[in-house]
């Protein structure tokens, strides 16, 4: 099963293109969007998280379930009390996949491990933990690098087991943790970067345990004191800092550089607006996710934003001006999690295309383009459509609605349809005929 994924992963994401609709070639927008949600098999629309793992599955955490999705349908994890080892919550806060192949699920309240190979959850970590030399309490704080070491932060102690090596390594933290829950964790693949709710901004190198604290000018640190601060850092090794303090949120380029407050301007201007969360695409972009003015795409050579907003007058925007996470995987699929609404995702190839719904015409089986330019479209049980060349119209065809699994067009221009179990459909000059075996000709 897994061996398949790895080969369905080569290509799902341009069999995504036509899996979803039929998609017509027409001038675009900048960013183009597709959608999944619960209509789909999502478990909830609120969506919390994602992790693509080793495997090519791409797991969602939301408010209600955990979702694995193999680009064809949802395989959906809930607490089942009778079951020891289901999970104990349905609220899915923070996935991470480690070197491994463990996919550590955070409940807010603690953890879980995802048990690949029996399909359940591990529900106690300190004894997994301890199997690998690792000693801790109940109040921890796990996260998972760049180079998928995974690091454990209990009391005054950080732990990092090295997947290459099997080993780990513990320092001493120079800086007082008062809630490891709170902390906020991001990475450059060598250093860890924490901030705490006390605004304090700290870095330890996994090699040698080498601290550094970062400092903030005095009128920032009496900003972000007792919140919910959270730090990324991006592929330029760019610190971000942002918190749950409307519009607040602050760059910096480089060590050397200065902390720099980004303004975030929109045509919504809503009263509240605060960054949820931020990732980087392959081009330098960084991807800023707010609450209530969708997402912001900051350019970082011309020093430029971008606003992209939910429009309901097309189906090629956001799904939501509601962003509550971000999340590019290795095929570089941005994946957008929304409140209430469900996930938006973006690839840079979906530029070329456009989704054209039509209410009747949704579940395409066959595609075909004839020499004049029309397209004929072939559906599951509701006939055969047309769109006439350059007319963006898409029209039922006068015969029944089978299921419509072949379309050919012969050297004279006909166009021949093949069906479920009704036979063929000929088309010439306007006019149907079908065959049937009992069809004399």
């Amino acid at each position: 099963m897994y061996q398949k994924m790895r080969q369905f992963n080569r290509f799902f994401y341009t069999l995504i293109l036509v899996i979803t609709g039929y998609y017509h070639t027409i001038a675009q927008p900048s960013y183009n969007f597709h959608y999944l949600k619960t209509e789909n098999g999502l478990s909830n629309n609120s969506v919390r998280t994602f992790l693509k793992d080793s495997y090519g599955f791409l797991w969602i955490g939301t408010e209600s379930g955990l979702n694995r999705y193999d680009g064809y349908g949802f395989k959906v994890y809930s607490t089942q009390p009778e079951m020891p080892n289901s999970l104990t919550s349905n609220d899915i806060m923070g996935l991470n996949e480690d070197g491994l192949g463990n996919i550590w699920i955070n409940l807010g309240f603690g953890y879980l491990i995802y048990n690949r190979e029996k399909d359940s959850f591990i529900n106690d970590v300190q004894k997994y933990l301890k199997d690998f030399g690792i000693q801790v309490g109940q109040n921890i704080k796990v996260y998972v690098d760049k180079k998928q070491d995974f690091w454990v932060i209990s009391g005054q102690k950080a732990y990092v087991y090295n997947n290459h090596s099997k080993t780990y390594r513990v320092y001493d933290l120079e800086n007082q943790i008062d809630d490891v829950a709170t902390i906020n964790l991001s990475d450059d693949g060598q250093r860890l970067f924490a901030i705490q709710k006390s605004g304090l901004l700290w870095s330890i190198d996994k090699s040698n345990g080498n601290q550094i604290l970062i400092e903030f000018q005095d009128y920032l640190k009496k900003e972000i004191n007792n919140l919910f601060n959270k730090v990324y850092v991006d592929s330029h090794k760019g610190l971000w800092v942002f918190s749950n303090k409307p519009d607040w949120i602050y760059y910096k380029k480089s060590p050397d550089s200065e902390w720099k407050e980004m303004i975030l301007s929109s045509s919504i201007n809503a009263k509240s607006n605060i960054i949820s969360s931020i990732t980087d695409d392959e081009n330098g972009h960084i991807w800023i996710g707010t609450d209530h003015e969708g997402l912001f795409i900051y350019d970082r050579e011309n020093d430029t934003f971008t606003n992209l907003l939910h429009n309901q007058r097309t189906n090629a925007t956001i799904a939501s001006s509601n962003v509550g996470c971000l999340y590019r995987d290795n095929s570089g699929v941005i994946w957008i999690g929304h409140n209430k609404k469900g996930i938006s995702f973006y690839h840079e190839s979906f530029q070329n295309f456009i989704n054209i719904e039509h209410p009747d015409c949704k579940d395409v089986n066959t595609i075909l383009e004839d020499q004049q330019g029309n397209i004929w479209l072939g559906t599951d049980g509701n006939g055969l459509y047309q769109d006439k060349k350059f007319g963006n119209n898409i029209q039922k065809l006068p015969i029944p609605n089978y299921a419509i699994v072949s379309l050919l067009e012969d050297k004279k221009g006909g166009i021949w349809a093949g069906t479920y179990l009704n036979g063929l459909f000929y088309y010439k000059n306007g006019q149907f005929t079908n065959y049937t075996k009992t069809t004399v000709v």
